[in-house]
Formats: structure tokens, sequence, C-alpha cells
């Protein structure tokens, strides 16, 4: 199956990488880092295949309350031996669901990435030893690139979770165009976690691809309804607590970008783990494109 499906949030967190197609950018002081990771089981046989470790940078506005807005994102991927297998890094501009996005595939030798250029989206991909292909397509204004699911969910989640499914374009680098998919909510876990499931609007493709089911936690209501800029807390504890009121990624089943030393594609399923303890100030600036370790 040559179509692959970016997202493993993978579900999120990215920066600007020093040789990809992204511009370096300038990280706000008033901000936070938020440190989690991801482990991949195999759905045949799982067994551990790989770990996400994820950063994510965002810029905090506490002009009424606190407001997380994403920034910078990066994802390192590793063995269970902890070798590296491949990096990402994702730049959120003003569309967050929108982020531009370089991946690189260090065990298979695979690079790609999309960059937005006014009203279009330059895609490059390249297979080792073959040479670089781009394209240059319209931006679909209600696209989704890469991990951008994540923040279009968090954008759309009182209208998910009132059971209203929604139509979306995903871009696909290695196809070099949008197709259309659609979020559809699939009811809730016994401990009252919300599910989603992606598919395909293409019959023949989504048969092939087979829905991804996504499982969040909701934000933390009492939280949101606290004003936490009138408390006692530091700005560091508001911070903190206010990564509580963003909905989370408990966990991703389904096709990865992930590929086995076999090169073909995990399916996978991917539980995420966070702490509240691994939120915490920006680093320098010099240090931020430097994989997290854990």
């Amino acid at each position: 199956m040559t179509f692959i499906i970016y997202l493993s949030v993978s579900i999120m967190a990215l920066f600007m990488s020093s040789q990809g197609i992204l511009a370096k950018q300038n990280i706000p002081e008033d901000c936070i880092q938020s440190n989690f990771s991801g482990k991949a089981y195999d759905l045949k046989s799982n067994q551990w295949v790989y770990t996400e470790q994820h950063r994510k940078i965002y810029h905090t506005s506490t002009a009424a309350n606190i407001e997380l807005k994403p920034i910078r994102h990066h994802v390192t991927y590793l063995t269970p031996e902890n070798t590296i297998i491949a990096t990402k890094s994702l730049h959120y501009g003003t569309s967050p669901s929108r982020p531009e996005f370089d991946f690189t595939d260090q065990r298979i030798g695979y690079v790609e990435g999309a960059a937005e250029v006014k009203n279009q989206v330059s895609i490059t991909a390249q297979k080792l030893g073959k040479k670089i292909k781009s394209k240059t397509i319209p931006l679909a204004t209600a696209g989704v690139h890469d991990a951008g699911f994540h923040e279009f969910i968090v954008e759309n989640w009182a209208t998910l979770i009132s059971g209203n499914a929604l139509e979306f374009d995903f871009l696909t680098p290695s196809r070099f165009r949008y197709l259309d998919f659609t979020m559809t909510p699939n009811g809730q876990t016994p401990e009252g976690h919300f599910i989603f499931l992606l598919t395909a609007d293409n019959p023949l493709f989504n048969f092939a691809v087979k829905p991804i089911e996504l499982i969040y936690s909701a934000p933390n209501q009492e939280l949101i309804n606290t004003d936490l800029i009138n408390t006692e807390l530091t700005h560091a504890e508001i911070t903190r607590k206010a990564t509580s009121t963003l909905p989370t990624l408990l966990s991703f089943q389904g096709l990865t970008n992930i590929k086995s030393p076999e090169k073909k594609q995990y399916r996978a399923r991917i539980e995420y783990a966070y702490s509240s303890d691994a939120v915490t100030p920006c680093p320098p600036d010099d240090d931020a494109a430097e994989p997290a370790r854990f």
C-alpha cells in the first residue's frame, strides 16, 4: 500500500528542523513546553514496536484567562532499544489544523514535508536513492495537515461530542493531493472517554486503510470554569493546570506513519502518557530543536 497517513500524533508536538523545509521561528517568552510519550503496539502480535517522544511548545495568553496556542511540535520515534527510527517537526501558523511539517524516516531513507506559500501548499517527498519530487497545489481552506488533526478535534470539540460528524480534506504527501475524510463520534468508553473514527470517504480506499480509532479524554470542566488568573497560583502552576482544559489524546489505533525494517507500515495501537510535571518553561531557542529524551 503506497498511501501513508501521517497522523501519529502522533499526535502531536514539533519544532523547526534545521535541515527541513521550515523557516526558523522565534519562541515567545510567555510559553510552556509539554513533554509526553506514546508506546506503539502491533495490532496483530501486541508486540511493542516503537515509542514516540513528543515535545510541544505553546504560547500562553493571560489577557483574560489562560489560552494555549500551539507553536511548535517535535516528535522522535525510537525502537524499543532506544535507537532513533525517524523524526518529525511541525510549525503551527495562523491555522493550527494546517501546520507546516517535515518528516524523516532514517531507517528506510524517506523524507516528506509540506509548507504553505500564500494560498497554496508546496509538497515534497523523496525516497532513498531517488530524486526529490515536489508539487504545489491549491490550499484547502478546510484542510488538515498531518498532526493538525488533533488541533482540528480541539477546535471542533463541542460539535463532535454533540454527536455530529465533520468532513475535511486531509493532505496526503505521498499522493501530492488532499483526500476527503470524515471524523465521526462513536460513543464513549466505560470510563467516559470519547471515541472518534477517522474514515476515508472513498469506499475502496477506506476498505484498504480501515477506520482509525481515536480515544480522547474531555477537558477538565471545573478548571475551564475557574478564573485561574485571579488565584494565588504562580504563572507556572497556572499554565500546568491550563493544559488540562484541552481535550487529551489517550490512544490511536490504525495505520501509522512508521514502517518496519521490512518496509511494511505498522498497524498499531498507540497509548499516550502525560504528566503535569512534564509541563515546563520553554527552553532557550537554540535548544528547542533538540529531541526530547525521557
